[in-house]
């Protein structure tokens, strides 16, 4: 096979191989399709080929930090941002490795927005009642796709109010 070059004066590549390398990718502008396309030229009688490649970009699951309150309220919200494609599972683990079941009925509430235009998942883990001393520990936000995996630990500590009692005799 050969391949003649637009170039001037016109050369020819024997065996000829083209590829084409995409730099800086993002999911928006470089998804699709992109076609290859030769001509045949009517007078050497070149052949014309059309390839198309559907392109789809897919992410692993990346998540940032994990946000916790704590400081002023006594209803924890850990918040996990997960940027994935195609959709990921976000599932939370309690400090006892297991799996956290939302509910109103519940300890907690999961609630989960996205994808946003950059494929950025929000997964909201809400205390459904006022913390207690053996909720504290590490608490895991995990997300699955077909590409990979990733989690991020997050630790919850309780702080009791302490009480100070009016008593001058002490």
């Amino acid at each position: 096979a050969s391949l003649t070059t637009p170039f001037r004066p016109p050369s020819v590549l024997q065996d000829a191989v083209a590829s084409i390398r995409v730099v800086g990718v993002t999911v928006a502008n470089n998804e699709g399709t992109y076609v290859c396309r030769a001509e045949k030229d009517l007078v050497t009688g070149m052949v014309s080929v059309n390839e198309s490649l559907e392109v789809t970009i897919n992410i692993v699951p990346l998540m940032q930090a994990i946000t916790v309150n704590t400081a002023t309220v006594l209803r924890p919200v850990l918040e996990c941002t997960v940027r994935a494609k195609p959709d990921p599972t976000i599932v939370w683990l309690s400090p006892s490795g297991q799996q956290i079941v939302s509910g109103p009925r519940n300890t907690f509430t999961i609630t989960e927005t996205g994808p946003d235009g950059n494929f950025n998942f929000l997964s909201r883990l809400e205390f459904n009642r006022d913390a207690i001393p053996s909720d504290q520990g590490t608490y895991t936000c995990s997300a699955t796709n077909s590409e990979g995996s990733d989690q991020r630990d997050a630790v919850v500590t309780i702080s009791l109010p302490v009480e100070v009692l009016d008593n001058p005799d002490v």
